[in-house]
């Protein structure tokens, strides 16, 4: 279970939002300001409520997340603090502090600058949240399903820290099945295999493929250009939707 501290550390720079789960990086903050980025995880469940109630896991550092988080966090706390220091100067007792008191507080602009300031971070706020909150593409979405029928999780695998694991068990199932195929027991030899016109593969074999390119990104074998991989999954997706087209219509839990 990961362990923050609310007065210290939290969650922000949520993208990449699928149904429940999103990209976030934990922060130490200061007053709601971001200040030093940590880890980044998949969250699902919403950081409003208790912590111990998300479900979680280690990606790889997002940069996106990261500035995602500074940008959102700075304008929104400074919209917010900003706000609250123009009301006080504006609301508090309008007498000066000792006798002859040149400049007392209720009399100076102090309060309705503070104002203006922070009605213009709030907007800025607004612009940078809208900005920042694409959501995932129908063709996105449907991949993201297939994923999350063989690993377990609506995440990009690319983003994955670490999953040689989930990586080599697939290719594991992969040769398998290409041995049945009569196409022989080559670990990395899935990416010819795709590619070849003169054999009809399943769909369980197209939807590994499409999973193993994706995790690749995250973890290449040896022998793997990663280069050629964005290219390769379109190959992957476009024989998938040829042999299965209702892959099309597929989402993600809670998408």
């Amino acid at each position: 279970m990961l362990m923050i501290d609310p007065k210290y550390e939290g969650f922000y720079g949520s993208i990449g939002r699928v149904g429940k789960g999103s990209v976030q990086t934990v922060f130490y903050h200061l007053f709601g300001f971001p200040i030093f980025p940590q880890d980044t995880f998949w969250v699902i469940g919403s950081t409003l409520t208790s912590f111990g109630d998300l479900k979680i896991m280690e990606l790889k550092r997002s940069v996106p997340s990261i500035v995602t988080g500074y940008l959102r966090g700075w304008a929104t706390s400074g919209s917010l603090w900003t706000s609250a220091v123009g009301i006080f100067c504006v609301l508090v007792v309008k007498t000066p502090a000792f006798d002859g008191d040149p400049m007392p507080f209720g009399r100076t602009v102090i309060g309705p600058v503070l104002l203006a300031i922070g009605a213009l971070a709030a907007i800025a706020a607004v612009v940078i949240w809208a900005l920042t909150r694409r959501a995932p593409s129908a063709d996105e979405l449907a991949r993201r399903a297939v994923f999350q029928a063989l690993i377990g999780t609506s995440c990009d695998p690319a983003m994955l820290k670490d999953p040689w694991s989930r990586r080599d068990d697939l290719k594991r199932a992969m040769t398998s099945l290409a041995e049945g195929f009569g196409l022989g027991r080559e670990f990395d030899g899935w990416p010819q295999i795709v590619q070849r016109q003169d054999i009809g593969l399943p769909p369980q074999y197209l939807k590994m493929a499409l999973t193993v390119a994706r995790l690749e990104r995250s973890a290449p074998a040896k022998t793997t250009d990663v280069g050629l991989l964005p290219q390769l999954e379109e190959v992957i997706w476009q024989r998938l939707n040829a042999v299965d087209p209702s892959v099309r219509n597929a989402r993600p839990d809670g998408a």
